[in-house]
């Protein structure tokens, strides 16, 4: 028998949207923590390109920078932009 009012859940737009969005952001992420456990990776040779909402992109040796943590200021990591290595871009953002 046939249950009436009963639809399978729809997918919206939105639904689509925020989980392309919750991806582009990881990948972002990832980047950043396989280059802070990958041994063969020399950190030193690695910047990081980052948006700051009010003056654009900054580079910064990943050494130096800084996660957002609870109580401490550091970049949030869905504002980073490429990875370079080298002076070679390894990861972008707009061209991933």
């Amino acid at each position: 028998t046939k249950q009436k009012g009963k639809k399978p859940p729809k997918t919206t737009t939105s639904d689509k949207d925020s989980s392309s969005t919750t991806n582009r952001f990881r990948g972002g992420e990832l980047i950043f923590n396989r280059i802070l456990h990958d041994k063969t990776i020399d950190r030193s040779k690695v910047i990081i390109g980052y948006e700051d909402r009010f003056t654009g992109i900054h580079e910064i040796a990943f050494n130096e920078f800084k996660k957002v943590h609870e109580h401490e200021y550091g970049v949030p990591m869905h504002r980073l932009r490429h990875f370079k290595i080298n002076g070679e871009v390894v990861w972008d953002r707009t061209n991933k």
